[in-house]
């Protein structure tokens, strides 16, 4: 999740009396000997495969939870979740991989809704036609662009084809009160040739503070993959296609883009000097054949972004050594995980080697910078470094798991501090590839190896059945779909097979928030929720 502000709604909670009766008894009993709770639970947790829509039926190759994004859509004040199906081939099936965008609703007490009750949104629907690999639903990110105070989607369609020309482009709709809930949708083009992949990446923030949520449209493959982003500022009327353009070329800006960077491949928004205004960070993880990002800090100008006091750091300059191929800005995240009031940023690097000869190659690490008040940049010093053979957990770092490919964010636990889901996708669990999630916990003294858990299929109980090469944990995303007050957690597996007939098609998986669940018990290795709700 890209959008930093929603996690901060679900921090303020009602704290149950009976929080004081499990202190007692942890005081009592002391500190779990393993792994304890990380808030999520397997009671009512759901394996949700790929499904019918609006005359959309499954087929093979969809990606299912390919990307996934969470915003209450329709002003009941409950998360919703939307979730892309980039290779879906659409109703009338004549064309391929046109994709789509399947949205379904949260409710108090029961959390998303059933599959008769989600909305399927498309190109075949409109505004634009759809043509062969456009992927509409690559990528998803949600904002308040018009300042309604109901949350709008934003679409990345990297393929979408202007002038004969497959340069991509954005779909927005804005979310309403209204039984259909969003609009006919609004097509954002910006400029380009093709293959620039306008909108592989998305995310929002209020970059020049003028209440109105600014989307940010990754371009990684304008000019030779050396990679732009668009800026597009929010305003009464919505989004509309001017904005600001970032690339390394432009002489305000530091290094100098080259073919193949892929800057603006990730993009998270954050607010890191707790100044009120939204900043960018870019990933760029091809720079130098390792990886870097950039950060732009949000001012109260027209155009928001500063391009001249940005921040630019590879991975020698934050934690560890640059490496070819580590890909470190893979995956980007911001939460308030110490609970000082400012953001602070969590980076992916699934390509990290490891090892004391560099033969755990693709382990993959991910960083966590502190935000810092009142100046432009982070503590260094307070900088972690987590792999898998650093954190509680099933598997030891292997070659090929890419830890860090995803990053997502949320309070699972409910006590206020935001928490870091970190996907490792290619986890080799009871077979191949068949993917996993580590989930630590925040804190006042941020992130402990002790304050953490393993999550996969079928494993302790949680929903779902281990399957070789369904990637799960390539996609994560979290919300409160059922308004209990904590985050809930929903991972995507887009190669999972639905069925032997349904290769591919893809499996989304619901983990829910929960009190008194996991460890409260026998505080070992086998959670109490697995087995009573």
């Amino acid at each position: 999740m890209n959008r930093t502000s929603r996690p901060a709604r679900q921090l303020r909670q009602r704290a149950p009396f009976v929080g004081t009766v499990s202190l007692l008894l942890l005081a009592a009993f002391g500190p779990p000997a393993q792994a304890g709770s990380v808030g999520l639970s397997s009671v009512n947790g759901a394996a949700v495969p790929n499904y019918p829509v609006a005359g959309d039926l499954v087929e093979s190759g969809e990606h299912f939870g390919a990307a996934l994004a969470v915003g209450d859509f329709n002003g009941d004040l409950i998360d919703d979740l939307a979730t892309g199906i980039p290779f879906d081939d659409g109703v009338a099936d004549i064309e391929q991989n046109i994709g789509a965008v399947i949205v379904q609703f949260g409710a108090v007490g029961i959390g998303l809704a059933l599959p008769a009750e989600s909305l399927l949104l498309s190109q075949e629907i409109g505004p634009d036609l759809s043509i062969d690999n456009e992927r509409f639903g690559a990528a998803l990110a949600v904002g308040d662009f018009n300042h309604d105070f109901i949350d709008d989607l934003a679409v990345g369609v990297p393929g979408n084809v202007v002038g004969g020309l497959a340069i991509g482009g954005v779909q927005v709709y804005y979310g309403s009160t209204s039984p259909e809930v969003f609009d006919g949708g609004t097509l954002l083009t910006i400029g380009g040739a093709a293959g620039d992949s306008i909108g592989a990446a998305l995310a929002t923030g209020d970059f020049n503070e003028d209440n109105f949520d600014d989307l940010a449209v990754g371009i990684p493959g304008q000019a030779s993959s050396a990679g732009a982003v668009f800026v597009i500022y929010g305003s009464a009327a919505g989004l509309t296609s001017g904005g600001q353009l970032l690339q390394q070329n432009n002489p305000d800006i530091e290094d100098v883009g080259e073919a193949n960077d892929k800057f603006g491949f990730a993009l998270a928004a954050g607010d890191f000097n707790a100044n009120g205004k939204s900043d960018l960070v870019v990933g760029i993880p091809n720079e130098n054949g390792s990886g870097a990002i950039q950060i732009f800090f949000g001012t109260t100008a027209a155009n928001g972004l500063d391009l001249v006091n940005d921040t630019f750091w590879t991975q020698n300059s934050v934690a560890g050594t640059s490496e070819p191929n580590d890909k470190f800005g893979f995956a980007l995240a911001t939460g308030d995980f110490d609970d000082d009031g400012r953001s602070d940023l969590a980076i992916g690097s699934p390509g990290e080697t490891l090892g004391l000869s560099n033969e755990i190659t693709d382990s993959g690490s991910v960083a966590v910078l502190y935000g810092t008040p009142g100046g432009v940049s982070f503590d260094l010093a307070r900088t972690q470094a987590w792999s898998q053979g650093g954190v509680f957990g099933l598997e030891t770092a292997e070659a090929g798991d890419r830890f860090g490919e995803s990053l997502a964010v949320g309070d699972f636990n409910g006590d206020g501090h935001h928490d870091l889901m970190v996907g490792h996708p290619q986890e080799d669990l009871s077979g191949t590839n068949n993917g996993a999630v580590t989930v630590l916990l925040g804190g006042v003294s941020a992130f402990s190896a002790s304050r953490s858990r393993v999550l996969a299929a079928g494993v302790e109980g949680l929903p779902g059945t281990a399957q070789s090469h369904s990637n799960y944990g390539q996609a994560a995303a979290s919300g409160d779909f059922d308004w209990d007050w904590k985050s809930d957690l929903v991972i995507g597996a887009p190669f999972y097979d639905a069925s032997l007939l349904l290769p591919d098609s893809g499996m989304q998986f619901v983990i829910y928030g929960c009190t008194f669940c996991d460890g409260f018990e026998d505080q070992g290795n086998t959670y109490w929720s697995a087995a009573t709700p």
